[in-house]
């Protein structure tokens, strides 16, 4: 009678084991992932830095750079004036990228994001980026999306040729995070 329990036990316990273990498969499965080009993103250079590269490697090339106010959810948001960029690092909160480069901006001509440059006519900027897969989502200050990425071209002047680039990854909060 004994052995006949013991097997009842064992077998209830695999059980149990089994529904745990595809229950847990299911919630990784389901998660939502990063909607990302990453080879896209590597194309995508600023003198050696990089979206996504981590902050210790970040702060090894580039440092702490001169701090500006403004961006909510950041843990570094500094400009280089070696590089003539502005660079955001995500702080802690986010789901994908924590403590990485998230944000890149710059006016400088010299540098150039899939074949888009600062002084280029928008229109021109605009076939390009459709030519890469980006859809329109902004009128007035030319936002372009594909999945998590976010390329911005700014036209201060309204003379219809680009003053800034900005190159951002979209990150998820965890539901209980309010920014």
């Amino acid at each position: 009678m004994r052995s006949i329990k013991s097997k009842r036990l064992i077998l209830s316990l695999l059980i149990l084991t089994l529904v745990v273990v595809v229950l847990f498969a299911v919630k990784i499965l389901n998660r939502p992932k990063p909607d990302l080009d990453y080879a896209l993103i590597e194309k995508m250079d600023f003198s050696g830095i990089k979206l996504l590269m981590g902050e210790p490697e970040f702060l090894a090339l580039a440092g702490k750079g001169n701090p500006v106010a403004g961006c909510i959810g950041c843990k570094i948001y500094s400009y280089y004036p070696e590089w003539n960029i502005t660079v955001a690092v995500s702080d802690s909160l986010g789901k994908f990228h924590k403590n990485k480069v998230v944000g890149i901006e710059t006016e400088d001509r010299s540098y150039s994001i899939l074949g888009v440059k600062t002084a280029m006519s928008l229109a021109e900027a605009d076939q390009i980026m459709k030519e890469h897969g980006f859809t329109l989502s902004g009128a007035n200050d030319h936002i372009y999306s594909k999945g998590d990425l976010n390329i911005t071209l700014s036209d201060y002047e309204k003379d219809g040729n680009i003053d800034k680039i900005s190159v951002y990854v979209l990150d998820k909060l965890p539901k209980d995070v309010v920014h």
